[in-house]
């Protein structure tokens, strides 16, 4: 079992393949103690979070559980049904232009890499993932995909409301992020929930901030 995580981690698309041909059951197989970074997350887990998305595309292709979470532990508290993994993938992998230390911008992730991520993610959904399905602090999909849109943009200053320049917002930015808040809207996901970190309405946490422009897409695209 530990072999196939091995081969995940490498890249080793055939390998993998080779491994469910002959045992079609490993495609759910669960991460042993080590390494500790995995411990208890699912193959699908893990080829999504570490970037894997042929390997992903494979797992899913092979009957993998969409609806899977690891079960917590001393070492990983913290625990996350694999749509919230893919749906913050996702993001993470939209192109955005990075400004470096020298005062240039250069562009972060690829077409290639944002579109198999929403593959990926698109993918999983339609096959009928639980979009429902909450982490292990009670957070829903949009909170996971939202904390992750903050992070891809600019940093906002909650303390003097103050945007940053360290990410430029671009049409290929935008065009990444819209398509996956369009997807939410899709399944019906709306932006009337309370934060579970603040408290607080997610409209009212994310006021004035960049990720407000598509928070909002929720309730303007209802017609997608």
């Amino acid at each position: 079992m530990q072999k196939t995580f091995q081969l995940l981690r490498r890249g080793d698309i055939e390998g993998v393949r080779q491994i469910l041909d002959r045992k079609p059951e490993e495609v759910n197989a669960v991460s042993g103690d080590k390494p500790k970074r995995d411990q208890g997350q699912s193959l699908l887990q893990v080829a999504i979070k570490s970037g894997h998305l042929d390997i992903a595309d494979l797992l899913i292709d092979r009957g993998a559980d969409l609806n899977f979470i690891e079960e917590p532990t001393e070492l990983n508290p913290f625990c996350q049904p694999v749509i919230q993994t893919a749906g913050g993938r996702a993001v993470f992998d939209c192109r955005r232009m990075i400004k470096r230390w020298n005062g240039q911008y250069e562009m972060y992730s690829s077409k290639e890499k944002a579109d198999q991520s929403f593959k990926v993610f698109k993918k999983m959904l339609e096959l009928g993932a639980d979009i429902s399905q909450k982490d292990s602090h009670g957070g829903t999909l949009l909170q996971t995909i939202l904390i992750e849109t903050k992070e891809v943009l600019p940093f906002f200053s909650w303390r003097t409301k103050e945007t940053s320049d360290n990410v430029l917002i671009t049409d290929e930015l935008r065009h990444d992020l819209n398509r996956i808040y369009d997807l939410l809207i899709r399944y019906g996901v709306t932006s009337e929930e309370i934060s579970v970190y603040y408290k607080v309405p997610l409209k009212e946490l994310y006021q004035d901030s960049p990720t407000m422009e598509f928070l909002n897409r929720l309730d303007s695209s209802r017609s997608l």
